[in-house]
């Protein structure tokens, strides 16, 4: 029993656009009459001086004038190749499209630039992503014509974006804008852009030599590096392992895709994975916002133990391969491996279980080669439809020790334990947040292997405002903050006791605080004579924090380990956002996070619960300019990028064991072979409580004392 470490201390991949063995970035312009050529000439010129080869390919009508005389040489340098076809923007391809597909064949393309024009361009890049997986650039100079054009023709003026332009935007490895105002409009009708988006190019009749456009293009190609890579890693990977599967993940989490699930499937995206995800009716439109191709299910009322037997009996003679086929291996698994609410008995998890019924069927309908779980409240239909579709893979996301979370009662916690012993074995691959969860893991579940992928942070692309001027302290004032979600289990009145401790020192919340807490807060502070050193900041979105925390002198991290031992061992978000930002932490003695504070010489541990312990903790950090810069130093290993090649390999390994080879880009009904499946032979079901009436007392009576509980308040 092990857990395997990822290398963090390692940071970013040592590969970049240079270790490509081709260096060959073609742009797609549907037209270069008028002030086209201004806004495409400075992206060739700067893809040239980054080493790349470029070839122009651009469409043009020959009959207006339209085609650049010559070889193009007024237009662009002498490194630059001009391809012209004639213009055809009625089909659904025509010349331009025929231009790329040989162009590819002769001198493989390894990232593509498609202008913001019409559909020809648009419709080029997706078909090269569609076939041959070569990563795109959508440059946005001219026009928001992703909210117009799309494969599927041209859509009204000033819509919003459709499901298949989401989609397109989810796909391209960047995104560029000619101005903010188009940039955040995008961004807040399909949120998948933020994470790569920028203002780039300059306006048309801007010009070309314009220091500030310049420096924004070189900042963004350059960039194009990392980025490239990565997919070309994806790719590269799965040949090397011999992968004959499709590339495709179906996720599934309760009750939608968290941060951490939407920057790892971000990432498997960019790199050329489809990305599908089963989600709640209700979340439709934020998951399709993140780039999930989405399946939604609805949660249906009944007693799932019957349903499952009378499901099994009208599909127990269907064909191996068939829909029909896969089902009924799926009924057979919820029997053979059951949870409560296929088990004939009473039970906490009824509610659970019927819609992992849902989501089950829907995998085994629509199958992908890797079933993705995220944490175990997901994971009973990812083993279901495994054993309904041979070949397949499940990947399970451990984003706490989910048997150890404080809020569950002792008939929760007992039943989750029986799931985690039950399931946990028919995964294929674990990974989880931190050392010490995988460690638990290992140990208690008897798992051969648990790879560890922290929780990074997301890198702020625009800076916008920061925490110290949000809450109007001067520099040179100490400002501590606190990141994440404020609950009472989280221990925030010890921040008013430092506050006491230490006048000189402000604290900031920054986060959601949960129910009466702010109110509780607030009260405690005025009670103290603190009120005007603490500051409630509230939420801000992901893809600012990092900058905005930048600004503070310490994060402080004031969870007990005595809470639980999911919270002892978490290496939380909070952590990392901080480290990220170049903030030196303190955490509380005993935790994980504390223990690797002082192991890296990132921060300082003080005394549970010991607001002196605490306020000098926060002195010695303060004191120390060492420390600062050592953390400001390091704070790039703690970035999203740091982690991406390693999800990648892991990723790649599982698609490459998968042995699935059914298609799910059509219909399964319109499907005429796929996976051959035998009829699982049932080993003995596993026993869900040996002793089923004492179980049910015991929740019994947990509820009657709460019950009594109450009515004593």
């Amino acid at each position: 029993m092990s857990f395997v470490d990822s290398t963090m201390s390692s940071g970013p991949s040592s590969g970049t656009a240079d270790s490509l063995a081709n260096k060959h970035a073609l742009y797609l312009s549907w037209d270069l009459r008028g002030d086209h050529h201004a806004a495409v000439r400075p992206t060739a010129d700067e893809l040239v001086d980054h080493g790349w080869e470029v070839t122009v390919v651009a469409g043009s009508d020959e009959a207006s004038g339209g085609s650049p005389g010559g070889d193009g040489a007024t237009w662009f340098g002498p490194d630059v190749r001009l391809v012209t076809v004639p213009s055809d923007l009625s089909s659904r391809g025509g010349a331009l499209l025929d231009a790329v597909v040989r162009l590819h064949e002769t001198h493989p393309i390894t990232l593509m630039v498609a202008g913001g024009g019409p559909a020809s361009g648009i419709r080029a890049a997706q078909h090269l992503w569609d076939k041959e997986r070569v990563p795109f650039v959508l440059d946005l100079h001219d026009s928001a014509a992703i909210l117009r054009f799309t494969r599927d023709g041209e859509g009204t003026d000033g819509s919003a974006v459709t499901g298949t332009a989401a989609e397109l935007l989810a796909e391209a490895i960047e995104v560029w804008f000619p101005d903010d105002t188009s940039r955040e409009a995008c961004e807040a009708a399909c949120p998948s852009v933020v994470s790569k988006s920028r203002v780039v190019t300059p306006a048309l009749k801007q010009p070309v030599g314009a220091a500030e456009a310049r420096g924004g293009l070189r900042a963004a190609v350059a960039d194009l590096g990392p980025r490239v890579e990565s997919a070309h890693t994806m790719q590269r990977l799965l040949q090397e392992r011999g992968a004959s599967a499709p590339a495709e993940v179906t996720v599934f989490e309760v009750p939608s895709p968290s941060t951490r699930t939407v920057r790892m499937m971000d990432t498997l995206r960019a790199a050329g994975v489809v990305t599908k995800a089963v989600h709640w009716g209700a979340k439709t439109e934020l998951v399709q916002g993140l780039g999930f191709r989405s399946i939604t299910f609805v949660n249906r009322k009944y007693s799932l133990y019957s349903q499952v037997r009378a499901h099994l009996a009208e599909v127990a003679s269907a064909e191996p391969g068939t829909e029909e086929g896969r089902l009924r291996d799926l009924y057979q698994a919820m029997l053979d491996i059951p949870v409560p609410a296929t088990r004939d008995i009473w039970q906490d998890l009824k509610i659970w279980s019927q819609d992992w019924f849902d989501v089950a069927r829907l995998f085994a309908r629509y199958p992908s080669p890797v079933f993705w779980a995220a944490d175990l409240n997901a994971l009973p239909p990812a083993v279901w439809a495994k054993h309904a579709v041979p070949g397949t893979r499940v990947i399970f996301d451990a984003h706490e020790l989910f048997t150890e979370l404080d809020y569950l009662d002792p008939t929760q916690r007992a039943e989750w334990e029986d799931i985690a012993q039950h399931f946990l074995p028919e995964v294929d691959l674990v990974i989880t947040v931190g050392k010490g969860i995988a460690g638990e893991l290992a140990k208690r579940y008897g798992l051969p292997r648990v790879e560890v992928v922290e929780s990074l942070s997301l890198p702020t692309r625009y800076p916008r405002s920061d925490v110290r001027r949000v809450v109007g302290v001067a520099e040179g004032t100490p400002l501590v903050v606190h990141v994440g979600n404020v609950s009472g289990n989280r221990n925030p009145l010890l921040a008013v006791q430092l506050l006491q401790r230490d006048p000189r020192v402000h604290f900031a919340f920054v986060g959601v605080v949960k129910g009466t807490m702010a109110d509780t807060l607030s009260r405690a502070a005025e009670d103290a004579g603190v009120l005007d050193r603490l500051h409630l900041v509230g939420s801000v979105p992901m893809e600012e924090l990092q900058h905005f925390l930048s600004t503070a002198d310490v994060s402080a991290i004031l969870y007990s380990p005595r809470t639980s031992e999911n919270l002892r061992l978490a290496m939380p978000n909070k952590l990392f956002d901080a480290l990220g930002a170049g903030v030196p932490c303190v955490a509380a003695a005993g935790t994980a996070a504390a223990e690797y504070l002082e192991h890296e010489g990132l921060g300082h541990e003080f005394a549970d619960g010991d607001p002196g312990s605490l306020a000098a903790a926060i002195e010695t950090v303060l004191a120390d300019t060492t420390l600062h810069d050592r953390v400001r130093q390091s704070a790039p290993r703690f970035l999203w990028p740091a982690i991406e090649p390693r999800l990648l390999e892991l990723v790649a390994d599982e698609l490459a064991a998968a042995h699935f080879s059914g298609s799910t880009h059509r219909p399964p009904a319109l499907v005429s072979s796929g996976p051959q499946t035998q009829t699982r032979k049932a080993s003995g079901s596993y026993s869900w409580r040996s002793a089923p009436m004492k179980r049910a007392q015991r929740a019994l009576a947990w509820r009657l004392r709460r019950l009594a509980l109450r009515l004593e308040r």
